[in-house]
């Protein structure tokens, strides 16, 4: 049994879904929002900043996985 179960009036009742284009509705995602604004500009300081990394400083440097210390 789910945890809700809408009660609907008919088969294309939308009274639980929100009105996108009501800016009373929008307004309960401002801070959504806010929040996806600042995650992308911490995602393109950290692109800007990766760019700056010199791929020089990885020659030689190799990696072997150890398959003795995994625990399946």
């Amino acid at each position: 049994q789910p945890p809700f179960v809408p009660e609907l009036q008919s088969e294309t009742d939308k009274a639980y879904f929100d009105d996108f284009s009501n800016p009373n509705d929008m307004e309960l995602y401002r801070d959504v929002y806010n929040k996806r604004k600042e995650l992308d500009s911490l995602v393109d300081s950290q692109a800007a900043s990766a760019d700056a990394v010199d791929p020089a400083a990885f020659i030689g440097f190799t990696y072997r996985h150890n398959r003795q210390n995994r625990n399946f």
